[in-house]
């Protein structure tokens, strides 16, 4: 799915970004981001634009809409191992990836047998 896209004095420009500014009356800020409520990118209603205050900001609410999708909650995260969402509570969380404790452990036994440094169980 592509966004729409308009060219102005030779630069090319998304249409929903065009939109944001001209409803606020100013440009977008640096680093701010223009997310589509529905997730159709064609879509440029103004009830479905949100400006995202940074780029961090817009991929937690597209993290949170995927979770949502997934189990029913914006909360859980999924185990990067064995892939089932879970609370937070129950996963390790490290900067890039979410485990379940056990599956971390796993991961760890499973990567220091094949670096030679442990016997398998």
């Amino acid at each position: 799915m592509s966004t729409a896209r308009s060219y102005i004095k030779g630069r090319v420009r998304d249409e929903h970004v065009e939109i944001a500014e001209r409803v606020i009356g100013r440009r977008l800020p640096i680093g701010a981001q223009v997310h589509h409520i529905d997730g159709d990118k064609k879509n440029n209603a103004l009830n479905n634009l949100l400006i995202c205050p940074s780029a961090a900001y817009h991929k937690l609410l597209h993290s949170r809409e995927r979770a949502l999708d997934h189990c029913g909650n914006a909360n859980w995260f999924k185990c990067n191992r064995c892939h089932k969402w879970d609370s937070p509570e129950n996963l390790y969380i490290g900067n890039r990836y979410a485990y379940h404790r056990e599956c971390r452990n796993e991961t760890q036994r499973e990567y220091r047998w094949r670096k030679g440094i442990c016997l398998p169980r």
